[in-house]
C-alpha cells in the first residue's frame, strides 16, 4: 500500500482497504472521522493494481463531491491518477443524479463502485427499494458502501449492499 499512496495509512485503515479490495462487495462502517474515504481510495488503488480495475465510480452526496476529489488528489500521485497500473480512472457522481435516473449510470461501465451514503440515513439510497435494486444492478465487479449511521438498526442495508434480498 505504501507504494500506491502518497501518504501512509494507519494500521486499521490498511486492514480495511485490504478487506474491501478482496471482499468483492463490502461495507465500511467506521465511526466518523476515522478515514472511510481514505480506506476506499486505498482499496480502489489495490483493485487497480492487483485486480485490473481501470474504471471506478463514486456515488456520494453533493456536499461530499469536493472532499472526494480533494482526497483523491491528495492520496494518489498525479502521474498515477488515471493510469491503469495505478489508477483507476475515477468518476464522482452526485447521489441525487443517480436517484433521478439510476439507469443512466449503467452505461458508465465502472468495474468498481463506491457508495458513500449521506449522514442522514433517511436519505440513503439503501433506504429506497428502487435505488437498492438499481445499485445491485450496476455492472461492477466490486462494490464498497461507506455507511455513516449504525447498521444494527438497519439490517436491510447490510443485506442490500451484499446483494442479498431481505
Amino acid at each position: 500500500l505504501a507504494a500506491l499512496l502518497t501518504q501512509p495509512l494507519r494500521p486499521y485503515q490498511a486492514e480495511a482497504a485490504l478487506y474491501a479490495a478482496c471482499a468483492g462487495r463490502c461495507v465500511l462502517a467506521d465511526d466518523a472521522g476515522l478515514g472511510k474515504t481514505v480506506e476506499a481510495i486505498a482499496a480502489l488503488r489495490l483493485l487497480a493494481r492487483h485486480f485490473g480495475v481501470e474504471r471506478a465510480l463514486v456515488l456520494c452526496p453533493a456536499e461530499r463531491m469536493a472532499d472526494w476529489q480533494a482526497r483523491w488528489q491528495a492520496w494518489v500521485a498525479p502521474a498515477d491518477a488515471g493510469d491503469a497500473a495505478g489508477g483507476p480512472a475515477l468518476q464522482i457522481v452526485d447521489l441525487a443524479t443517480f436517484a433521478a435516473d439510476p439507469g443512466a449510470l449503467a452505461g458508465l461501465d465502472a468495474e468498481a463502485v463506491v457508495v458513500d451514503e449521506p449522514a442522514d440515513a433517511a436519505h440513503s439510497p439503501w433506504a429506497q427499494p428502487a435505488l437498492q435494486t438499481a445499485l445491485q444492478a450496476l455492472p461492477a465487479r466490486h462494490a464498497i458502501a461507506l455507511v455513516r449511521q449504525p447498521l444494527d438498526e438497519r439490517p436491510a442495508v447490510l443485506q442490500a449492499v451484499l446483494g442479498q434480498t431481505p
